[in-house]
């Protein structure tokens, strides 16, 4: 076949018009392409609401969580605290019965600081004021004389600590007793 300028023409032709339509489809595969490998605002905003709640969960579980722990702290202090008064009383106790006993009546003491002695307890006599938590900053510990049996060789007693759980006044106590002969 000899190429004239007709034929060179029409081939040329030929080519730029396959050329230009491969152009047009791959133009085409690239915009379809950049179409479906985005998201629609449909599926970010289902996503943002699942991360949202999942972020929400996990919050409140935190936060449950602390509020747990700064209880069972409270919980903890509090057993001290009450330990702590009825390790003083069985001490007291043991170095002179008769002062001990005579030192108490059925009364309530205020005992956010432990008295030196026994003998001092009457100057802790009544309640704690309501606002009085001065023991270990948001504390407050009553010991109360239940009973003083009439031959004096049992006292009934009872320790209470006090201290805030938010809006609310927590407590915890407890009871024992204290013979001459233990």
């Amino acid at each position: 076949m000899k190429i004239n300028q007709a034929n060179f023409a029409a081939v040329t032709n030929n080519y730029r018009d396959k050329v230009t339509g491969i152009k047009k489809n791959i133009q085409r595969l690239i915009r379809h392409a950049r179409l479906e490998s985005g998201f629609s605002i449909i599926e970010v905003l289902i996503f943002t609401l699942l991360s949202s709640i999942v972020l929400i969960g996990m919050s409140y579980a935190t936060l449950i969580s602390i509020k747990n722990s700064k209880e069972s702290q409270n919980k903890t202090l509090s057993t001290r605290y009450m330990q702590q008064a009825q390790e003083w009383l069985r001490g007291e106790k043991e170095l002179d019965w008769n002062t001990f006993v005579d030192s108490l009546s059925s009364s309530t003491y205020c005992i956010n600081t432990i008295p030196q002695t026994i003998s001092e307890i009457s100057t802790f006599l009544g309640t704690c004021a309501e606002d009085d938590f001065s023991l270990g900053t948001s504390f407050k510990r009553e010991l109360t004389i239940v009973s003083i049996n009439a031959d004096k060789t049992e006292v009934i007693y009872k320790v209470q600590i006090y201290w805030h759980d938010g809006p609310n006044v927590a407590t915890s106590q407890v009871s024992s007793l204290l013979a001459q002969w233990e």
